[in-house]
């Protein structure tokens, strides 16, 4: 091995061509070397021989800066200076090696020709490390002893270098473990005995180091918890992996039951098998009480707010029950509850309610600040003729299930209520969240509540849900009361209507009665002998007979509207010619019609056959031309019997009075009359009595009329095939 130049760019040491075997460093396959600062590499080939046959790597350089640089880079077995050329140099160089503390204990070799050489070097500088001499021309024999000495001296520095540092670490260690807060054990993989353990661990057990040395859990714990820590220690080794226990309860000597958070991780030896367990556990109790104390109080304060809520709901729900029960009109308190809502749910919302035929029939709508109220009506006049069949209002409406959404907007509102486009001008109101809630009482579907809010820190949930659709069912409550009363009080006139009709009708043939047979007695008892007068007596009975059997009639009106109420008008089926039955009814009208200057006439098929009661079709036909004759006098009437495909067809025609109409809906209910005239006698019975009869025979009945043209009135009843197939000979009105 020869010199080699080592540049001030480059701190790489030289290498040898041999693997090292005899002087080594502690760290094996770490060789020995040396830096040699001499600025003649040829003076240094012994030297330079001797270390390459000891296997000892150098680096050269001839630059004392560069080989202060070199020294303090990395680590060398020692530094030869050639003293006898730099002299003062040299000595200044060995000098600041000794100075700096990476490098102060670097042992140093001082090449001289004699020993006048060493004037520079004053040695009180050097007694930190070891400094020695070689006498030039170099002799292997003295280098290799030398060296040998040196490469001696640095292995004992470095076993005891590598000592010290090992008390050290184990030192650190030992502290370390000692102070950690958490206990710490290791119990060996054998038998898991106690082999070591901390101090936290002995204030947490309760139990001295020298009571848990060498014993194992069941000489401290109770049975259960030792086989539970046993069983759990085997499958920490067995699977030779980290086992976190999160929780686990300890008996302790003096703190009773503790909860522990537990980390088991097995120690391996050097053939890879588990020698030790180390168990490192902290005591979280404390942590457990505080966090069952947390859970406590958020529980409590939870409960404290759902009462706080429920005593809220309750409170506005009473005030909304307060305010519905208020008046029966029910369009003046919707008014108010949707003022009221605006206070506590929603800023701004809007009632619909439905008619009979499922349409708007109001619309409400109130708005938290009043200056939008006119923004609002013109959207409320605008949902009032909207078609819901295919929103999602129209869902609401059907099913009668709410709705609601926790973040949206007006537009998307909108499209729940209509497809329609709002119109042009109506301004779009602000919407953070919306509910749609059912108006429902008695399983009917009165309407619905639109709730709209525009505060982006609230968002409805579905406990308002449930708020709202509770505000629905009383208001559906409270319009059902309103109706039932509207029906109640509309009954109540109907009722008084109808007695003074009654009374009025009954006592008209009673007065001219009463007047004919007081007549008849005066003539009986003419105190002038005279014979009775046969002929005007016949007349008066006549007279008589005719307001008997209009008060019968009346009183069999009656009794008909009781049996069809109570389902027992009784009906006998048979074949009838519905031509023969209408003329037969004309005949009997003849004095009638001619009383009221009417004429009356009859046309259609020579004979229509249906099946049908006899007697109660009579009365159908009979109501019909005494309506005529009552509200078309003086005017001609006419009738006619036909076949229209499956159905027979009886038309009773006047050009009376006519219907209007709205009139036309009501006039075959009870107690109804075209027209209301102290002249036109009768009790508003006769067409209920018809087209009650008329469906009794799966039939039908209508009226064509417009007012101040006459009326016609329509019999349709199928014909006797069909007849046949839907009635038994008896049956009764109602099925």
């Amino acid at each position: 091995m020869g010199f080699r130049r080592v540049s001030s760019s480059e701190s790489e040491l030289s290498k040898t061509r041999r693997t090292p075997t005899r002087i080594q460093f502690m760290d094996p396959g770490t060789p020995a070397s040396l830096l040699v600062a001499d600025p003649e590499p040829k003076n240094d080939s012994e030297l330079a021989s001797t270390l390459d046959r000891l296997s000892v790597q150098f680096a050269w350089t001839n630059s004392p800066e560069e080989a202060y640089v070199l020294a303090r880079s990395r680590r060398f077995s020692a530094i030869v200076i050639d003293l006898a050329i730099w002299g003062a140099v040299g000595a200044e160089l060995a000098i600041r090696l000794r100075k700096n503390p990476a490098t102060r204990r670097l042992p140093i070799v001082f090449e001289i020709y004699r020993d006048a050489d060493l004037t520079h070097v004053h040695f009180e500088d050097f007694d930190t490390a070891w400094i020695d001499t070689i006498y030039k021309p170099i002799h292997s024999f003295v280098v290799e002893s030398k060296i040998r000495t040196l490469m001696m001296i640095e292995q004992k520095d470095w076993e005891i270098e590598g000592r010290l540092e090992l008390l050290q670490s184990s030192a650190f260690l030992d502290s370390l473990i000692e102070n950690l807060p958490n206990m710490v054990f290791v119990k060996d993989a054998e038998q898991l005995r106690f082999v070591r353990f901390n101090r936290a661990g002995e204030d947490l057990l309760g139990y001295s180091r020298s009571e848990l040395i060498g014993r194992n859990d069941y000489d401290f714990f109770p049975k259960d918890q030792a086989d539970a820590f046993t069983a759990k220690d085997r499958a920490v080794l067995k699977g030779n992996r980290i086992v976190d226990i999160p929780e686990e309860e300890i008996y302790t000597r003096d703190q009773g039951m503790r909860v522990l958070h537990t980390k088991k991780i097995p120690l391996l030896g050097l053939d890879g098998s588990p020698q030790y367990l180390l168990g490192i556990s902290e005591d979280i109790t404390e942590f457990k009480r505080a966090e069952q104390e947390r859970l406590r109080i958020i529980e409590e304060r939870a409960a404290h707010r759902e009462r706080d809520r429920i005593a809220d709901r309750s409170a506005f729900l009473a005030e909304a029950s307060t305010l519905l029960a208020s008046s029966l009109d029910y369009a003046q308190t919707l008014v108010q509850l949707a003022q009221l809502s605006n206070h506590r749910l929603s800023t701004w919302c809007i009632i619909t309610v439905l008619g009979e035929d499922g349409s708007s029939e109001r619309v409400v709508g109130e708005h938290r600040d009043a200056r939008l109220n006119p923004e609002l009506q013109k959207i409320c006049e605008w949902f009032k003729f909207q078609s819901y069949s295919s929103s999602r209002f129209s869902q609401v409406l059907q099913q009668g299930k709410a709705i609601f959404s926790g973040s949206s907007s007006f537009e998307e509102l909108a499209q729940a209520w209509s497809s329609a486009r709002l119109p042009e001008g109506v301004r779009v109101l602000r919407v953070t969240s919306w509910m749609i809630v059912p108006i429902v009482s008695r399983g009917r579907i009165r309407g619905a509540i639109t709730f709209a809010c525009d505060d982006e820190s609230k968002s409805y949930d579905p406990q308002d849900l449930s708020i709202a659709e509770e505000l629905g069912r009383r208001a559906g409550t409270a319009i059902d009361h309103s109706l039932l009363y509207r029906a109640a009080q509309k009954a109540i006139r109907a009722r008084d209507e109808f007695l003074s009709i009654a009374s009025h009708e009954l006592k008209t043939p009673l007065t001219s009665l009463k007047l004919q047979l007081q007549m008849t007695r005066r003539r009986l008892h003419d105190k002038g002998g005279g014979q009775p007068n046969f002929e005007k007596m016949a007349s008066t009975l006549d007279s008589s007979d005719r307001q008997v059997t209009r008060l019968a009639q009346l009183v069999e009106d009656l009794l008909d509207v009781s049996r069809i109420q109570s389902g027992k008008l009784i009906y006998s089926l048979e074949y009838v010619d519905l031509v023969s039955l209408v003329r037969e009814v004309i005949e009997r009208f003849v004095e009638d019609v001619g009383a009221a200057g009417n004429t009356i006439s009859l046309e259609g098929h020579p004979e229509v056959l249906v099946k049908c009661d006899r007697f109660r079709m009579e009365q159908v036909v009979t109501n019909l031309v005494s309506n005529a004759i009552k509200y078309g006098a003086g005017t001609p009437i006419h009738l006619n019997v036909s076949i229209e495909g499956d159905w027979a067809a009886i038309r009773v025609s006047d050009k009376g009075v006519g219907i209007s109409l709205e009139k036309q809906t009501r006039i075959f209910e009870r107690f109804e009359r075209v027209i209301t005239n102290p002249n036109i006698s009768g009790l508003g019975l006769g067409l209920f009595i018809v087209r009650s009869i008329v469906l009794a025979h799966q039939g039908r009945v209508r009226v064509e009329s417009q007012e101040g043209q006459g009326a016609t009135f329509v019999v349709e009843l199928p014909m006797f095939e069909t007849s046949l197939k839907t009635f038994s000979d008896r049956g009764s009105l109602l099925h």
